[in-house]
Parts: structure tokens; C-alpha cells; sequence
């Protein structure tokens, strides 16, 4: 998490508009978890990185928590299409509230959907 959290704190201050991570849940459900749970990791693993930024000084709006996240949605169901905006409100108040941001950037959680083929 060093590194990481030595690359966030570089990209804040040299790149400020890169996003230096991505956060990813498609080898959690390709490992067999349920939809929820793959969600539930990749929200966990997006807070841990927060977190860490925080306690080496950063400020949460400087560091642009914005993450990208990437998902295995499946093909036919719905529940997939409603696990996207949960996730989405998930990381906004959690980073309002918890985490005290006060910038709307920093609410925001980018997805790529990757969908697994049929079986």
C-alpha cells in the first residue's frame, strides 16, 4: 500500500487530473462471490486507498478520490444494472460523510462494465 499510496500522493501533486487508480471487482466475482459481494470488496478496497491517502496527509478533494472501478455485470439480469447507481451513491456519501469531502469531483465513481460472456 506504500507504493500506492506514494503514487497517489506523486499524481496529486504533479498530475493533478490523472486518476492513478483503478479499482477493480472483476477478479473478486470471478472467484466465485455474488454480485453484492464482488461490490461489497471493490467499495472496501476503494475506501482502504481513502483512507491510506488521508493518514499521509492528504487532503481527500486533493488527491481526487474519484476511482475508476471496474465490475463483472452479468449478461441477462437486472440486479446488474442496479448495482452500478448503489455503488455510485455508496462511495458519494461515504466520502461526504465519512471522509468529509466537500468537492462534487470527488463523489464521483467512473465505471467500466465488463460483461462476462454466456455460458
Amino acid at each position: 500500500m506504500r507504493l500506492v499510496t506514494d503514487m497517489v500522493e506523486f499524481c496529486a501533486k504533479e498530475m493533478p487530473l490523472w486518476h492513478p487508480i483503478s479499482i477493480s471487482g472483476y477478479h473478486i466475482r470471478e472467484a466465485g462471490s455474488t454480485a453484492a459481494q464482488e461490490l461489497a470488496f471493490t467499495l472496501a478496497d476503494g475506501f482502504t486507498y481513502v483512507e491510506w491517502g488521508i493518514e499521509r496527509g492528504l487532503d481527500v478533494d486533493d488527491f481526487r478520490a474519484a476511482a475508476l472501478v471496474l465490475l463483472q455485470l452479468p449478461p441477462r439480469l437486472l440486479r446488474g444494472d442496479r448495482q452500478v447507481p448503489a455503488a455510485r451513491r455508496i462511495w458519494a456519501r461515504e466520502l461526504r460523510e465519512r471522509y468529509g469531502a466537500k468537492s462534487p469531483r470527488s463523489w464521483l465513481m467512473r465505471f467500466t462494465r465488463r460483461r462476462r460472456a454466456s455460458r
